[in-house]
């Protein structure tokens, strides 16, 4: 029998990705962040500033910033809240 022509016996190509490594803890940090400012503001707060870091360990990027930024935003209004007496 002939060979059929293509890229039948090509090996296919792997899809590409939309989140890359470390993209999933930066995602859960930015979560965090935003939950903090309705309910439980220091222990997502805090949740949101490690898992923000730690995802800025994995790559550097704007997401992990921000999530790193939105748990450092969520700990000073839950301080200040705190601390008007609300």
């Amino acid at each position: 029998m002939g060979e059929v022509s293509g890229s039948a016996g090509a090996e296919a190509e792997a899809p590409q990705r939309f989140l890359r490594e470390g993209d999933g803890l930066a995602v859960a940090g930015v979560a965090c962040g935003v939950l903090a400012f309705f309910a439980f503001g220091i222990i997502l707060g805090t949740s949101a500033l490690v898992l923000g870091a730690l995802a800025h360990d994995v790559r550097p990027s704007w997401l992990a910033k921000s999530g790193f930024a939105a748990g450092i935003v969520a700990l000073l209004w839950s301080f200040l809240f705190l601390a008007v007496g609300g």
